[in-house]
């Protein structure tokens, strides 16, 4: 803003083109004017805005993300009713198991030649 407002000057013959290479690029394509000013500043200075501009865009993505989730909506799933089909031969669909005159366990209404079925056992868990 201070820069905007004209209250800091630039002064590109101070700018520290010794900086150490670690250091993160940072481009300001648009204003090279921004771009001498950043390194116009003292490394620690440079330092410091950059942390804080990454933490207060953080912070803004954090609080918008909090603003959406009040929008979200939870679908709590159905639980599954079982229905039971007593005197049945049948292969169980989780254990593999084969049973002869027993009652089968679906999820489906009725059986059909897809219908997965379950055994006493597997049902339960």
């Amino acid at each position: 803003m201070a820069y905007q407002n004209g209250e800091i000057t630039i002064n590109p013959t101070e700018r520290d083109k010794f900086a150490p290479k670690r250091e993160i690029t940072v481009r300001f394509g648009l204003v090279p004017d921004l771009l001498n000013f950043y390194y116009s500043l003292p490394y620690s200075q440079r330092t410091a805005m950059v942390e804080e501009s990454l933490s207060a865009y953080l912070d803004k993505i954090n609080q918008e993300s909090k603003e959406l989730e009040k929008y979200r909506k939870i679908i709590e799933p159905k639980s599954k009713k079982v229905f039971f089909h007593p005197h049945q031969n049948f292969t169980c669909d989780k254990c593999g198991a084969s049973f002869q005159n027993e009652t089968a366990y679906s999820y489906a209404t009725s059986l059909g030649k897809f219908t997965k079925t379950y055994c006493s056992n597997c049902v339960k868990e």
